[in-house]
């Protein structure tokens, strides 16, 4: 046991100061002890003495003090998009729970959200052929499972009449209906007055934990005369640890929602976006500090940045599990169209961000010894096809990302619909996606071999799309403003204009052929044909082998082949892009491995911000690999065969490689699916 605090300074913050760890095992805290007390105190933070049975009191004090003080930070819709609720499409069923049975929402009324794991028995569910006896009063007087029930039971303790259940409040064979719901999940969370978290257990049968009277929890020991002690959780790690934490469909759910009354291990919580109260501990009086849940406990990000704190959700989402490949991106749908708004409104493809859309594509996966399996439900080149823990690339700040994203990225990216069209993945001309004002920032600044806008132009389109002046690093990259000849709005400087071929087409690709890739990418760039990589290791890193043998890049790729020989395979090694700052920060041990006139020939480099891009020493590469299929396409009037290919793997090449005897890399178009 260490009786030291916990923390620096606690004791300023939190009165007494007395919250032991107790070792685990494995290491670190699994809980703590502290004074319990029967009464109020201020300005000490204590323990308070659990009953064996719900405090509702204490439920709605905690529900009435978020409301009254902390409007602005836990408003209703904050973690969502500006579009209105499903029930003014009048597609919104709900679970009155005084009359037993679903109906309509009614308007303006305030309702409760159910997060819970479903597990394997989680019936009856509504379908078309009893959703209409459901309705009728006392229709779900029926033997429900006991998490819902307990949920239903404690909305009417609290004085609420609505409830909102994803089993009952969706008809589940109502194919059209519930894809618009999903789609609209950031809505129904972010808009319910607080949601119901079923921590504990691993289906709809387990019950709220510690709302039924035998599930309670609590280790107290007399010491003497009004001298107790108690073993309390650390809400993180036991919320970590839980059966919800694990699940993939939960983690939008407390991500998106306000307020969070969660049932834990026979405890009680209060989480919202402010601060973290416990029925065990009296945090809520006068005097103490507000304790918050760390970072990605709920899913509520605290960082500045808005690609930092879309990183982060991809990273908790990839972290959980999924019983069906196919909800990877269903599930992850309330986030993305939460996030858009974080991310100058833009456009989601597979969950990625089309406004950045050359930064979403350097996503990466958890290095591991084995082959990552794809789900093959989605394109290669999203993420959401990997069964992975998924690392986005490090961005740096705001202004340098935007930079990079305009000056750093040539490739004009097309995306293939279901009907063999091909649309550019960013055009404000037609998503009516604003610019945003850090691209018109870089956009003044710089110069390019193809037209820009003026200052007035690019100030006028701000002006148009309602841009307000904001902090620099609340806004998102995006890039520029579009015009035919420079449909990304790019400000190439000469080190990477110089490089590009001049008869670049701008003309949309036309499919010739007969076979359409819904959602299979369009683009040309540099291409290294059959690169030589040589396995590092027992992993899946892989170096990228120059013809001297000397190792000038790296991939990670789960590429079944020899275990540690070098071997040339059927594959291709596409320049993405320059490698940003961000990006060589992360990978420094990686480039330290590689031959010594391929590492970082200034070693100041990354400890410093560049600020431009005229000088980098690093491409961004994917190495990818033939699928079976090829394509017909014209562009720029000239009809060329094309293999289709799907993603391996990301890493990095030194430009060098370009000056020892290898020539420039040929320009080819690719379709990547």
């Amino acid at each position: 046991m260490d009786l030291e605090p916990t923390d620096e300074g606690i004791e300023e913050l939190y009165g007494s100061g007395l919250y032991p760890g107790i070792d685990t095992e494995g290491g670190g805290y699994g809980s703590g002890i502290q004074l319990i007390d029967d009464r109020e105190t201020k300005d000490f933070l204590r323990g308070r003495l659990s009953s064996d049975t719900p405090n509702i009191g204490l439920y709605k004090s905690w529900l009435h003090s978020c409301q009254s003080h902390h409007v602005q930070t836990c408003s209703k819709g904050r973690m969502s998009s500006t579009r209105p609720h499903p029930a003014a499409a009048g597609i919104f069923t709900i679970i009155d729970v005084k009359s037993r049975c679903l109906c309509d929402m009614p308007a303006a009324a305030e309702y409760v959200a159910l997060s819970y794991v479903w597990g394997d028995n989680n019936k009856p569910v509504t379908l078309k052929s009893n959703v209409e006896a459901f309705r009728l009063p006392k229709g779900l007087d029926i033997d429900l499972p006991d998490t819902i029930l307990d949920a239903i039971n404690l909305v009417e303790a609290l004085d609420y009449r609505y409830l909102w259940v994803d089993s009952l409040c969706i008809t589940q064979d109502d194919e059209p209906n519930k894809m618009r719901l999903i789609a609209w999940m950031d809505k129904v969370y972010s808009d319910a007055a607080f949601t119901i978290v079923a921590a504990t257990g691993k289906n709809a049968s387990s019950g709220l934990s510690g709302f039924r009277r035998s599930s309670r929890r609590t280790i107290v020991q007399t010491l003497g005369p009004n001298f107790r002690l108690e073993v309390l959780p650390f809400f993180d790690r036991e919320m970590m640890d839980s059966d919800n934490a694990s699940r993939g469909w939960t983690y939008q759910e407390t991500c998106l929602s306000p307020r969070c009354l969660i049932f834990l291990n026979g405890f009680t919580y209060f989480a919202c976006s402010t601060m973290l109260w416990s029925e065990h501990i009296m945090a809520e009086v006068p005097g103490v500090a507000p304790i918050r849940p760390g970072a990605n406990t709920l899913g509520k990000s605290g960082a500045e940045y808005p690609l930092r704190r879309y990183a982060e959700h991809v990273n908790a989402y990839t972290s959980r599990v999924l019983r069906y490949h196919s909800d990877a991106l269903n599930a992850f749908a309330g986030i993305a169209s939460a996030v858009a708004r974080d991310l100058n409104y833009a456009g989601m493809r597979f969950g990625m961000p089309a406004s950045v859309f050359d930064w979403a594509i350097l996503w990466d996966t958890t290095r591991t010894q084995n082959p990552i399996q794809r789900r093959v439900h989605f394109p290669s080149w999203a993420w959401v096809d990997w069964e992975s823990i998924v690392h986005m690339p490090l961005d740096t700040y705001s202004l340098y990302d935007q930079k990079w994203l305009l000056k750093g990225t040539w490739i004009d990216w097309w995306r293939m619909d279901a009907f063999g069209r091909f649309d550019r993945m960013w055009e404000t001309a037609t998503s009516m996606v604003p610019v945003s004002a850090l691209a018109a920032k870089v956009i003044q600044s710089g110069s390019s071999p193809s037209r820009i806008p003026s200052e007035d132009e690019a100030n006028s389109v701000l002006e148009e799309e309602g841009e307000e002046e904001e902090d620099e690093e609340e806004l998102c990259p995006s890039y520029g403003v579009a015009y035919p000849s420079n449909p990304y709005g790019r400000v190439l400087p000469p080190s990477i204009s110089s490089m590009l071929p001049t008869d670049q087409s701008d003309a949309t690709p036309i499919l010739q052929s007969d076979r359409v890739l819904p959602d299979a990418l369009f683009f040309s760039t540099f291409v290294i044909t059959s690169p030589s990589l040589r396995q590092v290791d027992f992993g899946e890193m892989y170096h990228i082998i120059d013809a001297d043998g000397d190792a000038c890049g790296f991939v990670n790729a789960p590429i079944t082949g020899p275990s540690s020989q070098e071997y040339h395979i059927a594959s291709l090694l596409l320049l993405l892009s320059v490698a940003p700052y961000g990006v060589l920060s992360s990978s420094r041990s990686d480039i330290a491995k590689l031959s010594p006139r391929y590492r970082m020939i200034d070693p100041t480099y990354l400890d410093r911000l560049p600020e431009d891009l005229d000088l980098f020493d690093y491409f961004n590469v994917m190495v990818v690999r033939p699928c079976g299929a090829s394509l017909t396409v014209e562009s720029g009037g000239i009809s060329q065969r094309i293999r289709v290919y799907e993603r391996v793997g990301i890493g990095l090449v030194h430009r060098g490689i370009f000056q020892a005897g290898e020539g420039w890399p040929q320009w080819k178009p690719i379709a990547l699916r």
